[in-house]
């Protein structure tokens, strides 16, 4: 079956009951009959007997319009796949300037090469020269000068080296545990890798975190760029088979579904599809894990009574939908009396990766639909398992001058215990 044809398929099955307006995210804000899924495969439909609508940037603009939450599909009586749909018809869109810049980019930072090391690093020098460094409150971000440049009031620091260039591995269990950081843990938040990975050792089992890994290939899959998005994926599969995991965890929910998603990518290529099937079932979140296995209860901080905090906790959408779907962590906070937790797990927060990118405006007032609840609390700090809600978050909280702290679970549980305050440096890779 071709796309043309899978998309006329799909779009027939839409029976325009209109359920999917009551959880698109970008609908609620715009109240744009093509900004919500239902619309959208009006939009398919026509789009068969009069193909030149793709040139038509109203076209353009009403497809990317969509975060790919996946809370249409999961809502939709008829289970109409409105990502993949999406999806497909992007691959044939063209992208504008800005986004063409933004992929390229992060293409070349993905794949580690010497460019890649020389813009990370110019990126840290930038942000030493110019940044306006953020109150240690918000968590390592620094502040975005440029305001005429761009209405981004902060860009997150971006370390030098990734973290996997420093990571000290000696596993030793029988059972071999790989952590696919994920380019977030990696070049940004190396606090989230290192609560993890310190945890794992703590449990005296250490995880092996492999120093080649790739981007998930998740911006490149939401901005229909298949290609590279399998040939990311074909690498890391290569890369992950050499160590024989029985199990690869993810701090990212991000990159956990894109895991998922690579069988999919891959799907022309039997050998590649099948290693990918393989991997996909080996993925864990990592919190989840730890949970699982006590891992959390057996090293839990001393005088937990003394902890008095508010937290928000924000349930990511490749958390709430599809594949990775799970449930709110809330046995992490049951150690804590008197942590009082405030959960938002049924709004997304409005990044979508490229749709921040493309439509930053719509990306922050859908995040502003949940701020006159925050305001009603005295929110100490934001946790969340994902990069692009972190950045969402850490941004909006900015916009708003809330000066309260982003970071993972695990990394504020970490964080708790004064003698396991993070180290700055993971310790040196031994040379080969």
């Amino acid at each position: 079956m071709t796309h043309n044809n899978q998309e006329i398929s799909y779009a027939g099955k839409c029976i325009r009951c209109g359920l999917c307006m009551s959880v698109c995210p970008v609908y609620q804000v715009s109240l744009d009959e093509t900004d919500v899924a239902r619309g959208k495969m009006a939009l398919l439909e026509w789009e068969q007997s009069h193909t030149d609508i793709k040139k038509s940037t109203r076209f353009k603009q009403a497809i990317s319009r969509c975060l790919l939450c996946g809370a249409c599909t999961n809502i939709c009586p008829n289970q109409v796949p409105i990502n993949d749909c999406i999806q497909t018809v992007r691959q044939k869109i063209s992208l504008n300037v800005k986004e063409k810049l933004v992929i390229s980019s992060m293409y070349t930072f993905s794949n580690l090469s010497r460019s890649g090391y020389i813009f990370r690093k110019s990126g840290s020098i930038l942000q030493k020269c110019v940044g306006k460094k953020f109150p240690e409150l918000s968590g390592l971000h620094l502040r975005f000068p440029m305001a005429s440049l761009s209405a981004r009031k902060y860009i997150p620091k971006i370390n030098a080296e990734p973290f996997t260039s420093h990571y000290t591995f000696t596993p030793t269990s029988s059972k071999k545990i790989l952590y696919f950081t994920g380019c977030g843990a990696n070049y940004m938040f190396h606090q989230t890798a290192l609560a993890l990975t310190e945890i794992l050792k703590q449990n005296n089992h250490p995880a092996f975190v492999p120093e080649n890994q790739m981007c998930c290939g998740l911006p490149f899959y939401a901005a229909g760029d298949n290609q590279k998005a399998a040939s990311l994926a074909k690498k890391n599969i290569d890369i992950i088979e050499k160590f024989s995991p029985d199990i690869v965890l993810t701090t990212c929910a991000s990159c956990g579904a894109q895991i998922h998603q690579w069988k999919q990518l891959l799907k022309n290529d039997s050998d590649y599809e099948k290693r990918a099937r393989k991997i996909a079932n080996l993925q864990k979140d990592a919190t989840t894990f730890l949970l699982e296995n006590n891992y959390i209860k057996n090293n839990l901080p001393d005088r937990r009574d003394a902890i008095i905090e508010t937290i928000w906790y924000h349930h990511p959408c490749h958390m709430r939908w599809g594949e990775t779907r799970l449930p709110v962590p809330k046995e992490l906070f049951s150690f804590f009396d008197k942590v009082n937790v405030i959960y938002s797990d049924n709004q997304c927060c409005g990044n979508g990766g490229k749709f921040q990118i493309s439509h930053f405006d719509l990306s922050m007032k859908i995040f502003e639909t949940r701020m006159d609840l925050f305001r009603q609390h005295k929110i100490d700090r934001v946790l969340t398992s994902c990069t692009g809600c972190h950045l969402q978050f850490s941004e909006g909280l900015l916009q708003n001058k809330l000066p309260v702290s982003v970071m993972h679970p695990l990394e504020w549980l970490y964080l708790l215990s004064p003698e396991r305050a993070l180290q700055k440096s993971p310790g040196q890779r031994p040379k080969k």
